[in-house]
């Protein structure tokens, strides 16, 4: 194994099991992966779930701020549905896009 010149490793004729390790463990990224979209995913249909029984029972707020008085019951109230990877203030954006998706149906 010697590195490049952009930093990435590269594997010679000799390196057989590192080389089967790295591809190993490549796919085991590519599962996370696909993991944490599926996880995603449930945490969309669980947000939008929310939303529709929280809006029967809030109907003057549901569409009020672009749904950020239901993102702020979601932090208070129900924050295990905000339970999925994002960074910063990403989560908002990515409730606000599912909301706006939602109401445009």
């Amino acid at each position: 194994m010697r590195a490049s010149a952009l930093g990435f490793l590269t594997f010679t004729q000799t390196d057989p099991q590192l080389r089967q390790s790295c591809r190993l463990t490549f796919t085991a990224c590519l599962h996370l992966v696909y993991m944490a979209s599926m996880k995603k995913e449930e945490a969309r249909q669980a947000v939008l779930g929310e939303y529709d029984r929280w809006a029967k029972k809030h109907p003057n707020k549901a569409s009020m701020m672009g749904g950020f008085l239901f993102f702020r019951y979601l932090q208070a109230e129900r924050s295990d549905l905000l339970d999925f990877r994002a960074i910063g203030d990403e989560k908002w954006q990515i409730v606000h896009g599912w909301l706006r998706d939602r109401l445009e149906d």
